[in-house]
């Protein structure tokens, strides 16, 4: 069942999304009319009912919380531009300007995440940093070759997880990073934890793999052949985004959470007791029985 309401954005289309407290949530948008001539991004926090927007003259594409929800976000472009917003400031950079040592190599990033209340940003060319709290970006690549594409980063505490395109899979455990042997050969895109420390990855044509360490496994669900975008762990579950729904996994099998309902979806977030789904075209929330709009887009 999907509850509707909320907003409506004209000639926008979503990019990223988070949420930012139990009742709103910060968009990455643009105008697809004019994002090749003029590079963008609008930057907006709604509740549904409200808005309020900024923006930025780079096409950012990836969105992530500093920390805990309401203390504030960076957002990243495919070229290292960045804006920050903490401490009810915004400011704009570049990675590669804050960190001499980077000059040697210049992919293309892909993705940022928090993991243990740190900020990591991934990319081609074996690209990994880390955000201080001096609000520099450090190189945390030592080790990796620069002959992999990464796409995705996540694991606790203790292990990092890192991979990408082509199945590649890299632990960095004792500060030193690692090549895992990998069950498949897909492009693999996001990664999540469970609670006791089994990491799940996804990616291309339905791939979910599972492991911890060197030990990794396929997950034949046999369920979709459809890209998977983004997972998340919520409420004993694993869940994953395609661009146009949300599965959940249920016994090995990845089934569709409210076949129909959503139009898109791409990103997935948690906060408390409502698993986010962001999407080109809607952002809504899922409390367990339902899904509920925020707002839409209309390109």
């Amino acid at each position: 069942m999907l509850k509707l309401g909320g907003l409506v954005f004209n000639n926008t289309v979503f990019r990223s999304g988070i949420v930012w407290d139990s009742t709103s949530a910060i968009l990455l948008a643009c105008d697809p009319n004019k994002e090749r001539e003029s590079p963008h991004a609008r930057i907006i926090r709604t509740n549904g009912r409200t808005s309020v927007e900024t923006s930025v003259g780079f096409n950012a594409h990836s969105l992530c919380r500093l920390g805990d929800p309401g203390k504030g976000f960076v957002c990243l472009s495919e070229d290292g531009f960045f804006g920050l917003h903490l401490d009810q400031e915004f400011s704009v950079g570049h990675i590669f300007d804050t960190d001499p040592s980077s000059k040697d190599r210049y992919g293309s990033f892909r993705l940022l995440s928090m993991i243990n209340e740190v900020v990591y940003a991934v990319g081609y060319q074996g690209m990994v940093y880390r955000f201080e709290d001096n609000r520099r970006w450090i190189r945390f690549d030592r080790g990796l070759p620069s002959t992999i594409d990464l796409q995705a980063i996540g694991g606790g505490e203790e292990e990092l997880c890192a991979v990408g395109r082509h199945g590649a899979i890299w632990i960095r455990d004792r500060d030193r990073w690692s090549e895992c042997a990998s069950p498949t050969n897909w492009h693999l895109t996001c990664i999540t934890s469970t609670p006791s420390g089994e990491i799940y990855v996804a990616g291309h044509r339905g791939t979910l793999i599972r492991g911890k360490g060197a030990v990794w496994e396929v997950v034949d669900h046999d369920s979709t052949k459809s890209d998977l975008w983004s997972l998340q762990w919520f409420d004993g579950h694993l869940y994953a985004a395609t661009i146009d729904d949300v599965l959940v996994l249920d016994d090995d099998a990845l089934v569709s959470l409210s076949p129909n309902t959503l139009s898109s979806s791409y990103r997935l977030d948690v906060f408390r007791d409502k698993l986010w789904s962001f999407g080109q075209f809607d952002v809504a929330f899922w409390n367990g029985d339902e899904w509920s709009t925020i707002c839409k887009a209309d390109a």
